[in-house]
């Protein structure tokens, strides 16, 4: 390896087929689609917690105040509860996939 080598990784997020040249989006596709749509510039990670095996989470706190999370899904589908402070929601994961949350506290008259 080359002087900087480790630093330029490569990874490939569409899939072109040579002969029909169709592209298909992988699974890194859609879950970059999915921070850059609800993380913000400055965000700061914030803490979540969970206790179930088959999903990974992240949360974030935008600088305008909003925050979004983004959960991830491995196997079959599962019913979750998101709670934060005052409140608590229910959501349907389907198997194998990429959710994002977002909300304001706007609600509650913080910022």
């Amino acid at each position: 390896m080359g002087a900087g080598t480790m630093w330029n990784w490569r990874i490939a997020r569409l899939t072109v087929d040579s002969q029909t040249k169709q592209i298909t989006p992988n699974g890194q596709y859609w879950a970059l689609a999915h921070y850059s749509r609800s993380v913000r510039r400055g965000a700061r990670r914030i803490q979540s917690q969970g206790t179930l095996p088959s999903i990974s989470h992240v949360a974030f706190r935008n600088p305008e105040g909003d925050y979004a999370m983004v959960l991830t899904k491995t196997g079959a589908a599962q019913t979750v509860s998101i709670a934060m402070l005052d409140w608590e929601i229910q959501i349907d994961l389907p198997a194998d996939s990429i959710a994002t949350l977002t909300w304001s506290n706007e609600i509650r008259g913080e910022k």
